[in-house]
């Protein structure tokens, strides 16, 4: 699934570079603990490192992450809370974070963070592929009705992974759709999406990739 998500956020330029541009203002530190001095030390370092992943400097925001990671699931609620911070470059890094730490427990949040009004369109893919990933069929709803409704293309593509890693008939047709409607230059990225999604390698050849569809019942 990070390969899958490697290769998605490569098209949809949700890259460590492409977060750095993302702009927004304020600050929101996490809380403290008030009872644990040594909780409460590791809380405000998270709060520091968590302010420092609003910078535009890539190697403080390295070292940040860097930091963040080594706490390990201890450091989930804080950045949890750093998804509601003003600041859009705070907010895209904590998902990116969540993920890395593989924190299902942050699924209701992140949730919450897709439909918020200042969610990014480049954020929205991402929690998408996790909600999937850690959701379980939680939210197999959601996924359904956003595919229909989304106006996004990024989001319609993440939901098209995710649904087809379910077996959807409509995922299936709109990857497959992708494939056959492709230019030349980028029919292989087409071919490499369907073998991530359902775990055969038909190359770029179309007619093979229907004809197993089909005979799955993923068409």
């Amino acid at each position: 699934m990070k390969k899958m998500r490697q290769i998605f956020c490569t098209w949809i330029f949700v890259t460590v570079s492409s977060i750095l541009f993302f702009s927004g203002c304020g600050t929101s530190p996490t809380s403290t603990s008030q009872t644990n001095p040594a909780q409460q030390l590791v809380d405000t370092n998270l709060t520091r490192w968590i302010n420092q992943l609003s910078s535009t400097n890539y190697p403080d925001i390295s070292i940040a992450c860097s930091k963040i990671l080594a706490v390990g699931s201890n450091a989930v609620p804080a950045l949890v809370n750093a998804l509601e911070h003003q600041k859009g470059r705070i907010r895209s890094w904590s998902i990116h974070l969540l993920d890395q730490l593989q924190a299902t427990n942050a699924c209701p949040a992140l949730y919450k963070t897709y439909h918020d009004a200042d969610s990014t369109e480049k954020d929205r893919p991402y929690i998408v592929l996790l909600l999937g990933e850690f959701g379980g069929d939680t939210y197999s709803d959601f996924f359904k009705r956003e595919f229909e409704s989304t106006k996004e293309p990024d989001v319609r593509l993440a939901l098209a992974i995710t649904l087809g890693k379910r077996g959807d008939k409509s995922a299936g047709a709109y990857l497959l759709n992708r494939l056959e409607s492709a230019e030349e230059h980028n029919r292989r990225s087409q071919g490499l999406l369907l073998k991530q999604v359902y775990k055969k390698d038909f190359g770029t050849d179309a007619q093979q990739w229907r004809a197993w569809l089909q005979a799955n019942g993923k068409l």
